[in-house]
């Protein structure tokens, strides 16, 4: 009976061990937008291999199809990278991608101080992606709710295109893993934006420096009820807004700054509440509660707007001076309600009856822009990014309307007939139905459809490239297939430049790494200007199959041990000393676990570093069971049994603790050389 519970003891303990053994993804995480400036961008990731990252970018639109490969700076591999694109032009549209991923991301650096843009502030509990985000419309997020955590965060699908900030700083779980004693003190900091300089004011004495140099256009300041009571007490009525001191000093700050004034104050509050008081505007927001609160605040150069997304309320947080208010809210605020038709006529109405006004050519871009990004009406898109850089050459949208247009003509023949459809596909269908399988399939055909329709279009090629790219997500076969009719259709096409290394990374991250390397070793030839990261990936897929080399062995090894321990007269196993391996496997695992939360970030999850822990002691525990039973079946002498048991022991533990590692952090063999 009791050899029989403990075989059963055995095969349970393996079945935890196998059953765990859910290889990680080649691919690690995501990109995140971790710093945006006006003329560089930060952009990190973390990798499940250690490699020297690179990101490949281009402005969107650009009708030269040229990109530029900027390598991280650190020397030699890492799984952590982070990567600095530099000389980027103020308020612009980039496309990105991580060299060793598939995706292709977009983000807007930082625009000019004259330049309108807008923010998400969001709080609540926050617990899955807000439905009324979107990341084209927004150029960061705030969040003042609770700190988010990395295994249930509600920002994840926006991350990789806009940078995310809590009242402390950056949120990125990139950062997550660093020492900030900022964070851990709650340090007061700013953002400035374009003309905008955002103070997320922790302690009041922090206000004066941050007020030391004035803000291009306009002050905002995100502050705590500690720090302002609830606006529901801030009334003149009771004199709390005279013995207010963060409104005694704002005040007083713009007595003498009257261009550039400390405009409105964004309270971390208990309930949805305003304030107006000698030109300060309070808006408080429930920072705690089950119901999510979203608001949206947009910029300009002579007016601050804010509108509640969940309320549909709008306040003004700064007057634009008399003589310049907004006329055209009402234009904007159709559009974003999907009116774009009537949107189109208002901005037709204020152009015509405000020449000269200085948002005219805001509003020939409103219109622009809505006919290409809304309506995929290019021809009538066309005309109007034409009319706004004739008639305004040096405004601050010009460059953007540059860029569409030398998109527009590159890929107007056919009447822009397949221009219009793959955009409806890539900007609608793919983002409503692509989540689904069923969805996702029938919108690449869609695709595919264009193709065959159109064939010698000069948008094919690049709708080959992105049906390939998307197809990574549903077959690699497929994908492969949809490359190489990429390079043999068009092969004088950009697109089809690195065709041999995209299948190569196509493998590669379904992990067939015999035909990765065979494709890398076809993409040497063809992209000499890759040489040193094909040659890594040639590196790592011969490091990956050498890897499941020696699991296949450990697994062959450990078969045997375990046979010959239990068939070996006398069968089955003796228990001796189990109790006494019981009793130190728990207190190793005891050991372990202490030991990895002192690096705890070395983890991908404290499930992860548990399970370690427990399994090593486990593997200890039960090598020496099984050790001791070899030896003792097959020897005699003390001395030979306690040779042969030590030796056999360490063999049994070297053999389940590389498959522990293989299986729950493969990566973690490079400290090993493996």
């Amino acid at each position: 009976m009791r050899k029989t519970s403990a075989l059963l003891i055995l095969a349970f303990t393996l079945l935890i061990v196998s059953s765990a053994c859910d290889k990680p993804a080649s691919a690690g995480a995501p990109p995140e937008i971790l710093r945006v400036e006006p003329n560089q961008v930060t952009i990190a990731w973390e990798s499940r291999s250690p490699y020297r990252g690179a990101v490949r970018f281009a402005a969107a639109g650009d009708a030269t199809g040229a990109t530029i490969t900027t390598i991280e700076e650190q020397y030699g591999e890492s799984q952590r990278h982070e990567v600095i694109l530099q000389g980027l032009e103020p308020g612009t549209l980039y496309t990105y991608q991580i060299e060793t991923y598939g995706p292709r991301y977009q983000f807007r650096t930082q625009p000019p101080s004259s330049s309108p843009f807008s923010f998400a502030v969001l709080s609540g509990n926050l617990e899955g992606t807000p439905p009324m985000l979107s990341p084209e419309v927004f150029d960061f997020i705030v969040h003042l709710g609770a700190e988010t955590q990395v295994h249930q965060d509600p920002f994840s699908e926006f991350r990789s295109k806009v940078p995310v900030y809590d009242r402390l700083g950056p949120d990125s779980p990139y950062l997550k893993g660093e020492p900030n004693p900022a964070r851990r003190s709650a340090t007061s900091w700013r953002l400035d934006w374009g003309g905008l300089r955002l103070v997320f004011l922790e302690r009041e004495d922090d206000l004066p420096a941050m007020l030391q140099s004035a803000a291009p256009v306009a002050f905002g300041i995100i502050a705590s009820t500690d720090l302002v009571p609830p606006l529901n007490k801030l009334t003149n009525g009771n004199g709390a807004l005279e013995e207010c001191r963060l409104h005694k000093e704002l005040k007083e700050y713009n007595t003498k700054n009257l261009h550039r004034p400390a405009a409105f104050v964004l309270v971390r509050g208990n309930a949805v509440r305003t304030l107006e008081a000698d030109g300060i505007h309070y808006l408080e927001i429930p920072s705690q509660g089950e119901e999510d609160v979203a608001l949206r605040v947009d910029v300009d150069v002579e007016s601050i707007r804010a509108e509640w997304l969940t309320h549909q309320q709008e306040y003004i947080l700064r007057q634009p001076p008399l003589g310049k208010q907004r006329t055209c809210d009402q234009c904007r605020r159709l559009a974003d309600r999907g009116a774009y038709e009537e949107s189109i006529d208002a901005y037709k109405d204020f152009i015509a009856n405000n020449q000269g006004h200085f948002q005219v050519d805001d509003a020939v871009f409103s219109i622009a822009e809505i006919y290409d990004e809304k309506l995929f009406r290019f021809k009538d898109a066309l005309s109007w990014y034409l009319r706004l850089v004739k008639d305004y050459p040096d405004g601050t949208l010009t460059p953007l309307a540059a860029q569409r247009i030398n998109y527009l003509q590159k890929y107007n023949d056919f009447e822009f007939i397949p221009l219009e459809r793959f955009e409806r596909i890539r900007k609608q269908e793919f983002s409503r139905k692509g989540r689904q399988q069923s969805g996702r399939l029938k919108i690449l055909g869609d695709a595919e459809a264009i193709v065959n329709d159109f064939p010698i279009c000069r948008l094919a090629p690049v709708i080959g490239h992105w049906l390939a790219n998307r197809y990574r997500e549903v077959s690699v076969e497929k994908a492969v297939a949809a490359y190489r009719s990429l390079k043999k259709t068009y092969p004088d096409s950009p697109e089809a430049n690195d065709v041999s290394f995209a299948i190569g990374e196509t493998f590669y991250l379904a992990e067939r790494y015999s035909e990765a390397i065979n494709a890398f070793t076809d993409a040497l030839g063809e992209s000499p200007d890759k040489t040193k990261v094909i040659e890594g990936q040639i590196a790592r897929s011969i490091r990956n199959i050498r890897r499941d080399v020696i699991a296949v062995a450990c697994w062959a090894l450990l078969g045997i041990l375990l046979i010959l321990a239990l068939t070996a007269k006398p069968y089955g196993l003796r228990l001796a000393g189990a109790k006494k391996a019981a009793t130190a496997s728990v207190i190793l695992a005891s050991v372990l676990l202490f030991g990895g939360y002192l690096i705890h970030e070395q983890f991908d999850s404290s499930g992860k570093m548990i399970l370690f822990a427990v399994f090593i002691a486990l593997d200890a525990a039960i090598a020496f069971i099984v050790s001791s039973n070899i030896a003792a079946k097959l020897f005699d002498g003390a001395f030979w049994r306690a040779i042969v048991g030590s030796l056999l022991g360490l063999l049994f533990f070297a053999t389940v603790f590389y498959l522990i590692v293989y299986c729950l952090n493969v990566h973690y063999l490079v400290l090993v050389k493996l």
